[in-house]
């Protein structure tokens, strides 16, 4: 009896989904970095993340002397993983990163549990997914009083990630030593973090890289994850402007914004998929009117402008029905001071379901009208001889010889048409 169970134990553990040991993808891009000589990190996250190098990579360059070794710090103030799954793409992804470092658990502190597995759950697997595959680090920040780590904490232990705690690195010293309030860094916050990040990552720089890293398992999370989001900047529309920054230290994460002042001329987006939001400017704040915007003529989201200034992320609906949908964004009649839409948000586009094609019935298709449509005249633009703008024969211009490629035989050559013609 015991044999049997045991036979069956190992015929149930050789059928459940391999789990990367942690650390392993990183170990595998240490290992290409020796190879390559390049070695391309990153770090998103909040403004806990915003200084520096990404705090490790003066010890990167020092690991790897012989490797040309970068940052991309794509920390962005006061945001979390949500924001963090619309703008992965171009502040992340883009920079075609090694190693990345994901720091929101902080930030990410008032999502309900499911939307913030779901959102550290897309990062990560959106990066994991990419053709060559990066290392990627969670970095669990401190807080004064502890921070909601064990939601990123499992969804690193399910994909084999490294983790670094670093509100257990703060045990037995002196917050004020460290910290300028609850959870902002001093310079000696910034070097202890540094400091116990590489010594995390110190173990895997010489690993020699697993043969393989295994497939990634069954998403943990309950919710759909958003492995599409992204984000643009509307351009004009009538009664809204294309505005530049205001010169404020923010401005590094804005490229321009629209700027709106007539209640009665709304911004009307069109979207695909099923999450919609927008990213609202609130320049020097000064002068802000109220926002109020919706998706698909629901009820309206007010955003009164921030006497403070900088800008606000809203994720004003997360589970559409995938499809089209219409975001609209209009000023306050009651407060109609300038409004700004830095960014539109969007994800959830690749859920959506193919266009309905067919039948295609011979009743559909005899009424089709598949009959050729003869032209009356005909344009020719291209490196072709003698020719003008309309002509009634342009097989007789494709038999011309083809103009000289030399530029001063070309317009030597060049048969000046009627206006409109290409010469």
């Amino acid at each position: 009896m015991r044999r049997a169970h045991a036979i069956l134990l190992l015929l149930l553990l050789s059928l459940a989904p391999a789990v990367a040991a942690e650390g392993d993808d990183v170990a595998a891009a240490f290992a290409r970095a020796r190879s390559s000589g390049v070695l391309r990190a990153a770090a998103i996250g909040g403004s806990i993340t915003q200084g520096g190098e990404g705090w490790i990579a003066p010890w990167l360059r020092q690991r790897l002397p012989g490797a040309l070794v970068s940052m991309r710090n794509a920390g962005w103030s006061g945001t979390g993983s949500e924001l963090g799954t619309f703008r992965l793409a171009r502040d992340v992804i883009a920079a075609d990163p090694d190693l990345v470092l994901i720091e929101t658990a902080v930030n990410d502190g008032g999502l309900s549990d499911d939307e913030a597995v779901r959102n550290v759950e897309s990062l990560v697997v959106r990066l994991a997914a990419l053709p060559r595959r990066p290392g990627l680090v969670m970095v669990l920040a401190a807080a004064r009083g502890g921070a909601k780590h064990a939601r990123h904490r499992a969804v690193a232990a399910h994909y084999g990630l490294l983790c670094v705690d670093l509100q257990a690195a703060m045990a037995g010293r002196t917050w004020e030593d460290f910290f300028t309030d609850d959870v902002h860094l001093k310079p000696a916050g910034n070097a202890l973090y540094a400091a116990t990040i590489a010594a995390a990552l110190a173990p895997l720089v010489d690993r020699p890289a697993p043969a393989a890293l295994p497939p990634l398992p069954a998403p943990l999370a309950r919710l759909p994850l958003r492995l599409d989001g992204r984000l643009w900047t509307p351009g004009p529309a009538p009664g809204w402007t294309m505005r530049t920054q205001v010169g404020e230290w923010w401005d590094c994460f804005l490229l321009g914004s629209a700027e709106g002042r007539d209640p009665a001329q709304p911004l009307v987006v069109p979207v695909r998929g099923t999450a919609v939001g927008l990213h609202v400017d609130f320049g020097n704040g000064k002068e802000c009117g109220t926002l109020l915007a919706s998706v698909d003529g629901g009820l309206p989201v007010e955003v009164p402008g921030h006497l403070r200034g900088g800008g606000e992320a809203l994720v004003l609906a997360k589970d559409l029905p995938p499809g089209e949908h219409r975001l609209s964004v209009t000023v306050a009649s009651w407060r109609p001071g300038p409004v700004r839409v830095a960014y539109v948000l969007a994800g959830g586009a690749g859920d959506a379901p193919a266009p309905a094609q067919g039948p295609w019935t011979a009743a559909r298709l005899a009424a089709l009208r598949l009959d050729p449509v003869p032209g009356d005249a005909f344009r020719i633009a291209g490196p072709v001889g003698g020719f003008t703008a309309d002509v009634d024969d342009p097989a007789a211009l494709f038999a011309a010889p083809p103009l000289p490629q030399d530029a001063a035989a070309y317009r030597a050559a060049s048969v000046p048409g009627p206006a409109g013609a290409v010469a």
